[in-house]
This record gives C-alpha cells, structure tokens and sequence, in this order.
C-alpha cells in the first residue's frame, strides 16, 4: 500500500481511459491503456470499493483511490508471483516506486500486508485420507473443504497472522472446465 494522492491530471486521464475500456468497440478499449514509471498498464472498466480506477500489468496489479478520498491509501498493489520470482524483490519494488510515483505523490514508506507463498505440485496421495490428526498446528479450527464427495483441500490458520491453503489443483482445474482432463 502506499499513502499520498493521485495526481489530479492522472486521475483526468484515468476517468478518460476507463470510459474507452467500457466501450462497444474494441478498437476504443484497446486505447484503455496508461504508461506510467516505463511500464504499459492497462485500464480495466470496472473499479472496486474505495477503489474507482484498477490497472492490470503482467507484473502488478493496481487499485487506486481518487485524489479527494479520505483514505489515505491511494494505490494498492499486488505484485505477480512471476515478476517477483524472476525480477527478485528489491528490483519489484524499486520499479513500483517508479510507477506509483508517476501516479501520484507518495507520503511516506510503502506497507506491505500480506505476502503469499505459493508451490505448485501434484502428489498420487489421496487428499480424502488427511485426517485432522495428520496436522500438527497450532490452529484450533482447520478446515476441510469438499468437491462433491471429494475431499479438495484444507485452509488451517485462518483469521490468524498465518494460513494455509493446501488444496487438490488437478480438482480444481477439472472443476473449472480448464485444462480438460488432467489426471491420469
């Protein structure tokens, strides 16, 4: 999160481009698009609460109030895992420095809130024979969650500083209907 405003002409050209991203033809939506700190980011057409103006890039994305908002949190961002893994996190957030400051000006440090490890990995182990006894956790409440009569993951640890999410991928993307057929 960073604390400031946007910049008034920022937030000008954002109101314009988020106009082109809700129109009929694609050839207006393709102009959503906004350069700030070298970087493309293309305005989306919707916005979220607090949050009128979201920008999507293949390394970050980006909510940000307008300049008049109360809240002092002006540009929320998450950083993509594959920008992170492959650019390492001091060169991230320096380029995210760079952008949110073409955005608007910044007041102070940034606040990172939360940070998401994520490992992909398929295993022949049945997620259905994981007992709560299995865990070894501080946690009081983990919880199970089920596909149809398939067991499909466990979140331990929620509501607390340190959650888990183990959950059954090969499931979920047959679920989905992407990826066809993907187990064995």
């Amino acid at each position: 999160s960073f604390v400031g405003a946007l910049h008034l002409h920022v937030q000008a050209e954002l109101d314009k481009r988020k106009k082109l991203a809700q129109s009929i033809g694609e050839e207006q939506r393709a102009h959503a698009q906004y350069q700030a700190g070298g970087s493309i980011l293309t305005v989306l057409d919707k916005g979220a609460p607090n949050f009128p103006y979201l920008l999507d890039s293949p390394r970050y994305f980006l909510k940000l109030s307008k300049s008049q908002t109360k809240s002092r949190t002006f540009a929320f961002v998450q950083v993509k895992s594959g920008f992170l893994t492959s650019a390492g996190a001091a060169a991230a957030l320096a380029e995210l420095q760079s952008v949110i400051s073409d955005l608007g000006g910044i007041e102070g440090p940034e606040t990172v809130s939360r940070v998401d490890l994520a490992v992909d990995f398929v295993t022949p182990f049945d997620f259905g024979t994981i007992e709560r006894k299995h865990w070894v956790t501080k946690a009081r409440k983990p919880h199970t969650y089920w596909d149809g009569y398939e067991v499909s993951g466990w979140v331990i640890g929620e509501g607390g500083q340190l959650l888990m999410r183990l959950y059954d991928k090969c499931l979920k993307i047959e679920s989905t209907g992407k990826g066809g057929h993907v187990r064995a």
